[in-house]
C-alpha cells in the first residue's frame, strides 16, 4: 500500500480551505471580522513595543520599500562617487599613519593576533 505524505504547510492549507468552504457567508464574514480585530488588538513585543501585529507588518512593509528606494538612489553613479570620496577621506583620517593613535591601534591589533595564534589569554 502506498503511503501518502503531506507536508505541514500543505496540510494547514487544506484544513483552512475545508473550514472556509464549510462556513456560511454570515459565519465567514464573522470569522474574517474577528480575525482582523485580533490582528489589530493583539500586541507584540514587550511593554516598550505595544504595536499590534498589523502595525508591525505595516511598519516592516514601509521599511522594506524605503530600503529599496534608498538602494536605488545610492546605486546611482554620482551617489556612489560621493560615498566613495567620503569613505576614502574617513579612512584616511582614521588611519593617519603618522599619529600616535595609529601606532597604538596597530600595537593592539598585533597583540590580539599574537594572542589568537598562541592561545594566550589576557
Amino acid at each position: 500500500m502506498a503511503e501518502i505524505k503531506i507536508d505541514d504547510s500543505q496540510l494547514k492549507d487544506m484544513i483552512a480551505k475545508a473550514v472556509i468552504d464549510s462556513l456560511t457567508p454570515e459565519s465567514r464574514t464573522e470569522l474574517i471580522t474577528n480575525a482582523v480585530k485580533m490582528l489589530l488588538g493583539r500586541k507584540t513585543g514587550n511593554a516598550y513595543d505595544s504595536r499590534s501585529e498589523l502595525q508591525v507588518a505595516f511598519d516592516n512593509a514601509v521599511r522594506n520599500v524605503a530600503h529599496e528606494i534608498a538602494l536605488e538612489h545610492v546605486k546611482q553613479p554620482e551617489m556612489m562617487e560621493a560615498i566613495n570620496k567620503i569613505v576614502a577621506e574617513a579612512v584616511k583620517r582614521a588611519l593617519n599613519l603618522d599619529s600616535d593613535a595609529f601606532n597604538a591601534m596597530a600595537d593592539k591589533m598585533a597583540d590580539a593576533i599574537r594572542r589568537a595564534i598562541t592561545g594566550e589569554r589576557y
